[in-house]
């Protein structure tokens, strides 16, 4: 029984795999080394199941990272492997795993295959927090701050980058009281400014598009200038070189009256180009220089919203940085939270300042998200488990986290 079991399990798995071995596709069929296969390959991999080389690549060899990158090769590595290796505490047997081509750190220690058929096996959150959790002893070098599960051990959100180059708050525009609040209700027919007035969610609803001006803002500040028979000229916005030329046609021109008032060329209302009781353009004192320099001055219709500098006799305007995200380490997906409103996580409305992100405490998101096991909020009442893998991913692209592509695709389809 035991020479049988020899032959049958040893001697002919070494004899099959070692005449086959390089063989690309050894066909259907039973072949004798599959008695030691610990499991079927997952979906991902299914497609080769006859060809083992494709991993397997050296005889009686564990799994290597070269094997995968070779197939992978967009993947990048979480962080310097040395550093990630620091991060772990590298135990005692490393010396030894590594002799045998099992070193700390490999693809496989994550991604382990031949667990079952369908989907991957996620990886555990715990593999997270073995290094995640305590880093900052292990790195005292380290930007980053210890965490372990969301919902007990995660720290607050600290966006990386914040919007710049507009004078603009929030709350001046989602007032329901001010004079942008009765500006809108004249033009929006009794309807105050609200979120999605200026905000577009991307076809996707993850994220939304950049404000634009003539999209979103223009509706109020016009920058129209003259009306020619029915249709209106106006100021071209982001390049002040060319409203300094325009103005200064305009003058040349002879310019007709149109409704400007004395302090000058401010931002008029679509429509509104009759002659006023305020001055005229071509009648301003120091002619196109002096209606030139008014625009892009305190009360003009750039210095109102932009920061203008002076160089060389022209007038710049200060870089509008829009970030489409704030978190470049992590996810969040708008279109899965759209049953909630905009206020129960943003504090818009009484926001000051465009350097504010509006980016909610993690205790707001603790009201739904509670970690791994949901221990630390059990009287959640519709609780959300959430591992790492929800909102990180671990090589570090700019989609969204596994986990969280497979349910836009499946939204998709």
């Amino acid at each position: 029984l035991a020479l049988g079991i020899l032959i049958l399990f040893l001697a002919w798995p070494i004899y099959t795999y070692a005449t086959s071995h390089g063989v690309k596709d050894r066909g259907a069929g039973f072949h004798a080394d599959t008695s030691w296969t610990a499991g079927p390959l997952s979906d991902a991999h299914k497609g080769l199941s006859n060809n083992c080389q494709a991993c397997h690549v050296k005889k009686f060899e564990a799994v290597q990272d070269k094997a995968c990158v070779a197939c992978h090769i967009k993947v990048h590595e979480h962080a310097d492997v040395h550093r990630q290796l620091l991060a772990k505490g590298v135990g005692e047997d490393a010396a030894l795993k590594a002799a045998f081509g099992k070193a700390d750190g490999r693809c496989v220690g994550c991604h382990a295959e031949h667990q079952s058929s369908g989907a991957m096996t996620p990886t555990p959150q715990k593999f997270c927090a073995n290094c995640h959790d305590g880093l900052r002893a292990r790195l005292p070098d380290t930007k980053l701050k210890d965490a372990k599960d969301f919902g007990t051990s995660h720290p607050d959100f600290g966006p990386w980058t914040k919007g710049e180059g507009l004078k603009f708050t929030h709350a001046q525009h989602l007032s329901r009281t001010n004079g942008v609040a009765r500006m809108s209700q004249t033009l929006n027919l009794g309807k105050t400014l609200d979120c999605k007035d200026c905000h577009t969610p991307t076809a996707d609803g993850t994220r939304f598009l950049p404000v634009n001006m003539e999209k979103n803002c223009q509706s109020c500040h016009s920058l129209g200038f003259e009306n020619m028979g029915g249709i209106k000229r106006t100021l071209r916005h982001g390049e002040p070189d060319q409203v300094a030329a325009d103005i200064r046609s305009f003058y040349r021109a002879g310019g007709p009256p149109v409704a400007m008032n004395s302090g000058g060329i401010t931002r008029q209302q679509p429509g509104h180009y009759a002659a006023s009781a305020g001055a005229q353009i071509h009648g301003w004192p120091g002619g196109a220089e002096g209606a030139v320099q008014r625009v892009f001055s305190k009360g003009g219709a750039c210095y109102d919203c932009h920061s203008v500098s002076q160089s060389g006799g022209r007038y710049l305007i200060a870089k509008v940085i829009q970030p489409d995200h704030f978190f470049t380490k992590g996810w969040f997906n708008h279109a899965a939270h759209a049953t909630e409103s905009c206020g129960s996580c943003h504090a818009a409305a009484t926001s000051q300042s465009l350097n504010e992100p509006l980016v909610p405490h993690i205790a707001t998101c603790r009201l739904c998200h509670v970690g791994a096991d949901g221990a630390a909020l059990k009287s959640v009442s519709t609780p959300t488990r959430s591992t790492c893998a929800m909102c990180h991913d671990y090589h570090r692209v700019n989609e969204a986290p596994w986990r969280a592509r497979r349910g836009l695709l499946n939204k998709r389809e």
